[in-house]
């Protein structure tokens, strides 16, 4: 069984056709699916898919690519979700910090990935983090909150060096399209040097596509090319591969099997 551990099945990309995504999915093994939300406006349709679903599950957040739509108040609506929703909401997320956008205001991004960090530190739950050139303000932050409720850092795609960093904080690094790219060697020196324990799979879908399918939208069925790819790089046999993988993703989001 495969869980991807981060999909945005809510997105309107998916509005005409999401139960054939779904059934493509389930037909290769996909068996659960996280939703992670990226700002007030999306959390009710997560819910709602997460209720729909009994495979889909949901997290809430709010993402740095929405940080103009942003306010005080949102941080106030996402405690009172952790507080009355806690058994339904598995993560904080999708929260973090993105150097690559010039124009978001980098103090404003990080006060709201700060505070969403702790409020996941006050409710005990992992956190999915979006981090673009900015590992090292990650780090100091989950270091200086002495933050031990895990979580997975997104579409990771950093150095071996990197990669223990986070491994060494309690984190997950999430392997997603790039792992298929061919020029992802840094990816590939990762996946060899860290224990199986240290990964989970992921989409991002319907955006970050595989190689050779820039031009079509993403899917949770392609995460097998994910799959395909690390065992390329990895010793064991694929059924170890796929069942550590799963197992991460079910401890990660304080799941049973």
């Amino acid at each position: 069984m495969i869980f991807d551990t981060h999909c945005h099945l809510d997105f309107d990309a998916f509005d005409q056709d999401r139960e054939v995504v779904l059934a493509r999915a389930a037909a290769v093994g996909v068996a659960r699916f996280m939703l992670p939300g990226v700002s007030v406006n999306n959390w009710q349709k997560v819910r709602d898919l997460s209720a729909q679903h009994e495979r889909c599950y949901y997290a809430l957040g709010l993402h740095p690519y929405f940080l103009n739509q942003h306010q005080e108040q949102d941080l106030i609506l996402l405690e009172q979700e952790l507080i009355k929703n806690s058994s339904d909401m598995h993560a904080v997320g999708e929260i973090g910090l993105d150097g690559h956008l010039k124009h978001l205001d980098e103090k404003r991004q990080y006060y709201f990935f700060y505070q969403q960090l702790k409020l996941a530190k006050q409710y005990n739950k992992p956190v999915i983090l979006h981090v673009r050139h900015r590992h090292e303000k990650i780090v100091n932050a989950v270091k200086e909150l002495d933050f031990v409720s895990g979580g997975v850092i997104h579409a990771f795609s950093g150095s071996v060096e990197v990669a223990k960093n986070y491994v060494d904080l309690g984190l997950k690094l999430g392997l997603g399209s790039v792992l298929t790219y061919t020029n992802s060697r840094k990816l590939r020196a990762v996946v060899k040097s860290l224990p199986l324990s240290s990964f989970v799979l992921e989409t991002d879908a319907p955006d970050m596509p595989m190689r050779g399918q820039f031009d079509r939208r993403n899917e949770p069925c392609f995460i097998t090319q994910v799959l395909d790819a690390l065992c390329c790089e990895r010793k064991e046999s694929r059924e170890k591969i796929a069942e550590a993988l799963w197992k991460n993703s079910l401890s990660l989001f304080g799941m049973e099997n």
